[in-house]
């Protein structure tokens, strides 16, 4: 949840000269299209907690602190991962009740497994940037 209007530098360890001249060439370009700071090489050891991403050779950097708060982030994830185990749970209720799955229609029962498949992928994404967060 970085906010959408703020600009951030953004860091590139590991490029090669090749690199580092696209790079140099396209600044302002990239600058201007991915509504950044800047983009420059990382210079000194990586910035705590701070966001990656690997491309090829090249690690792209973004410092994080200053940018979000980091407990309101991990609390909102967190929020919504309970959103959406409960989100599971009810579809596990209502597929585990025989009268349900007796009476329902095979669209009915398969919109439901839908749905819980839908809610499992939603949490699994959730846990997962919870994890990246945490690691920061």
């Amino acid at each position: 949840n970085v906010p959408a209007g703020g600009k951030f530098a953004v860091k590139v360890q590991g490029a090669d000269a090749t690199t580092l001249d696209k790079v140099s060439r396209h600044n302002n370009q990239l600058v201007r299209q991915a509504n950044l700071e800047s983009i420059e090489p990382l210079q000194g050891d990586l910035p705590k907690g701070a966001a990656q991403i690997v491309v090829d050779e090249v690690t792209y950097v973004l410092p994080l602190e200053g940018l979000i708060d980091i407990s309101a982030e991990t609390a909102r994830l967190q929020k919504a991962i309970e959103k959406a185990e409960a989100a599971i749970a009810k579809v596990d209720k209502q597929l585990s009740n025989e009268n349900f799955v007796s009476k329902a229609p095979a669209e009915a029962i398969e919109k439901a497994k839908a749905s819980r498949a839908e809610a499992e992928g939603n949490r699994s994404g959730l846990m997962k940037a919870l994890e990246r967060l945490q690691s920061l």
